[in-house]
Parts: structure tokens; C-alpha cells; sequence
């Protein structure tokens, strides 16, 4: 274990404290802004597969500054207690829903990236009084690339538009995932039945697409705004798949006019 903290890993940013909770049958590990206030909303940040919540950071950066920030590893993904296959989409939503009441936070945004979006849509679905608002970053999966070796070689080709560290933290995160976890996740990623479900979502709801995202098609992620009954779409321009970590700065300014004006 501290071999494997040392190996190609992000230092909890400035501003930020760590914890473990518990949620279910697991524990989950989560990056927890400092600067606590009873006066601001709740944002949790939801990473997608293979990843972590070191790819949430910069995100978390920028919303912190506005929001009570949390971002936690899924199960199987980081630091969190590692099951032996990969959790489904819902039992990954119902880990979360626990371990929101572990953290006592009884409302709050959910702002998710890729396969996260799946999770928290879940999330809204079964739980709706917890979440005030969902943020749908690059809704995967595009059923223009119905296949796992699709999605991999559109993901390839999105490299070209990332930043070049992400290679090595997509490195780091998948030697904590294992080869295994992240097939198995990708399976559940690729069945889950993303429009159907956000037609029964009545959460307000932001979709938002990067410009540049091999991954997600602007007319799939416009489908998806559109099939949510309180769904508003934006796109990123000149923004890759990975719009958390590429561009949070942008990223935060269309969170925050999307949030904040409803919040008075």
C-alpha cells in the first residue's frame, strides 16, 4: 500500500483535507475542501472509469473557491476498498447515497464526468431529495461506437487533444483499478441504458459537452439534454473528453452560471 502511494501520484492540493468513509460494504476515500461553510451549497464530484478523483482536481479547485467541495474515489477506483469485481452502475449508486450519509450532507449538487454521469443519474433516479442540481459532463456511452473497442479507439484518438500529463495519471489510476475492474466497468458502462433513464429524471439538469470529444457526439449529448424534462445543454469549445481536467476554468464559469443564479 505505501508502495503504491508513492508511484506516479497527486498530492492532496492546497485547500483540501482527506478522509475515509464508510459506505455499504466498503470504504471510500475522498478529497474534502477545507474551508467548510454552512452557507454554501454542497458539490460532490463524481470521476468517471478507470480514473480517479485525481482527475477531478482541477475541477475541484475552481468550484471550491464557491461550493463545499467533496470528491471521492469510487469503489475499486484509488484509495477506496477495493471489491473483487467491479461494482454495477447501481450498486455504485447506492454506495454513493451511503457514503453522502456518512459525510451528513443531506442535499447537494452532483457533478459527474463520463461514466460518473451514469452513477449520479442513478442516484437522482432513486434518490431525488438528495440532489439539488446534476451537471452531465461528456455522457457516455454514444451508441454511435456500440462496442468496448470502439469506445478505446475513440478514446485514443481524444488524446490528441488532452493534456499531455493525462496519459501518466490515467496510468497511476488504472495500476490502483487493475486490468479486471476497469474491463468489468467498462461492460456495465456500455449497458446501461442512459436515455431511458433520463427521460424519468426530473432533477434540473446541465449536459456539457467538450467541442473536441471523440467520445461524445454534439446530437448524442444534445439527445440526452433534451430526453432530461429539465435538461439544458452547453458545449465547451475547443474542450477534449476530459473537460474536468483540460478545462475547469471554463468548466466552473458555466457550472456556476447553470447553479448559482437558481440558488439566489
Amino acid at each position: 500500500q505505501l508502495l503504491s502511494k508513492k508511484i506516479l501520484d497527486v498530492p492532496t492540493p492546497e485547500g483540501f483535507t482527506s478522509c475515509y468513509k464508510p459506505a455499504l460494504n466498503h470504504s471510500i476515500y475522498a478529497l474534502k475542501s477545507i474551508n467548510q461553510n454552512i452557507d454554501r451549497p454542497h458539490m460532490v464530484l463524481i470521476h468517471g472509469a478507470i480514473v480517479s478523483r485525481r482527475y477531478m482536481i482541477p475541477t475541484a479547485i475552481e468550484l471550491g473557491q464557491s461550493f463545499n467541495v467533496i470528491v471521492p474515489d469510487l469503489p475499486g477506483h484509488g484509495y477506496s476498498s477495493k471489491p473483487v469485481d467491479a461494482l454495477s452502475v447501481e450498486e455504485q449508486a447506492e454506495a454513493v447515497r451511503d457514503w453522502l450519509r456518512h459525510n451528513n450532507i443531506e442535499r447537494t449538487h452532483l457533478l459527474a464526468n463520463s461514466y460518473g454521469c451514469q452513477i449520479v443519474m442513478e442516484i437522482a433516479l432513486r434518490y431525488p431529495e438528495v440532489v439539488e442540481s446534476l451537471t452531465l459532463v461528456a455522457t457516455v456511452a454514444d451508441p454511435a461506437a456500440p462496442t468496448i473497442f470502439e469506445q478505446a479507439a475513440r478514446l485514443f484518438f481524444d488524446g490528441l487533444f488532452e493534456r499531455p500529463s493525462l496519459p501518466f495519471l490515467v496510468m497511476r489510476d488504472m495500476y490502483d483499478l487493475g486490468w479486471k475492474r476497469a474491463y468489468q466497468t467498462a461492460k456495465h458502462m456500455m449497458a446501461y441504458p442512459l436515455k431511458e433513464r433520463a427521460e424519468r429524471i426530473l432533477t434540473r439538469s446541465l449536459v456539457v459537452r467538450g467541442g473536441k470529444d471523440p467520445l461524445v457526439s454534439e446530437k448524442w449529448a444534445e439527445i440526452i439534454a433534451q430526453s432530461l424534462p429539465s435538461g439544458q445543454f452547453v458545449s465547451i469549445a475547443e474542450a477534449p473528453h476530459g473537460v474536468v481536467y483540460c478545462n475547469a476554468e471554463r468548466l466552473s464559469e458555466v457550472v456556476h452560471q447553470f447553479i448559482l443564479p437558481a440558488d439566489g
